[in-house]
């Protein structure tokens, strides 16, 4: 016995309402869980209809179906075991002067969320994909993709202290308070000077914030962010600052004094302290002496 019209309509509708329901679960599952997600937005070629806009209708399921197999495809080829799903948002209307209105198709790409953050590709990366893949596309036009959002997890970062003194510098109450004139002038200092270094040498670096300063000349107390799945040793990001120490003239870096997550951090023999020009003039002239006496 054949299926009447009307029922295969209720079918699908049925199947499509149902998946849909399902894609909005996933996405919405976990504790305020961000599921990575990239909207996009491109053209097709196909005339607009006005049945488009309703997605019960016949015409916007065919298309729907049509769409999501493509960008399917293409996302599963391109991206991998970190591409989850094409989701179609809606279709709209793009109108043209001398010619039929076309349509454009708007379209979630959901990315595995189990996947670590700092290895999912970027909106940029799915966008591109898109377009390499739609080039000889009868569906797509690939010339029109444009990333309309994108949503992405906070990647877990692990905060390490790092500690160093600038001797010979003078400590004053109101850098107690990092809210004060004072206080805020050196933080600035710091971020400002210190930062590039750090983002230079580790990839996986994300920030630097200073938490405090105390008396002893000035002692600076900073937290320095990484990627908690790169996190340098202690020996690596100490070597960044007594590296850098050599080209800083704006405050001092005692590099005996530095101390990287409560770890203090032994100077090797390769690295020496600067020495002014009279003290080491002092030096010579005194070997001569020596020297000139036997």
């Amino acid at each position: 016995m054949g299926v009447g019209p009307q029922l295969s309509v209720w079918l699908l509708l049925t199947v499509t309402v149902g998946l849909y329901f399902i894609t909005e679960t996933r996405a919405q599952s976990g504790d305020g869980e961000v599921v990575p997600t990239v909207k996009v937005r491109f053209g097709l070629m196909e005339t607009f209809t006005p049945d488009l806009n309703d997605s019960s209708s016949p015409a916007y399921m065919a298309l729907e179906m049509r769409v999501v197999d493509e960008c399917t495809t293409i996302c599963s080829n391109a991206l991998g075991d970190a591409f989850e799903e094409c989701d179609l948002q809606n279709f709209s209307e793009v109108t043209a002067r001398r010619r039929q209105s076309t349509t454009a198709a708007n379209m979630a790409i959901r990315l595995d969320s189990s996947i670590p953050a700092s290895e999912l590709p970027t909106a940029d990366t799915v966008a591109n994909a898109i377009v390499e893949g739609a080039a000889n596309s009868s569906l797509i036009n690939a010339s029109s993709v444009v990333i309309t959002a994108a949503s992405f997890p906070t990647p877990a970062t692990t905060g390490i202290p790092l500690s160093f003194t600038s001797l010979g510098e003078t400590f004053t109450a109101d850098l107690m308070d990092l809210t004060s004139p004072a206080s805020m002038a050196r933080v600035l200092l710091l971020t400002e000077t210190l930062t590039p270094f750090y983002n230079n040498s580790f990839p996986s670096f994300q920030s630097m914030n200073v938490t405090g300063f105390r008396n002893g000349s000035i002692i600076n107390d900073l937290l320095l962010a990484f990627l908690a799945s790169s996190v340098p040793n202690i020996s690596d990001i100490a070597n960044v600052l007594i590296n850098a120490s050599s080209n800083i003239t704006d405050f001092n870096i005692t590099i005996s004094s530095i101390t990287v997550n409560g770890t203090d951090i032994s100077v090797s023999s390769g690295v020496s302290h600067k020495i002014s020009l009279i003290t080491a003039s002092f030096f010579v002239l005194l070997s001569w002496l020596l020297s000139s006496q036997h």
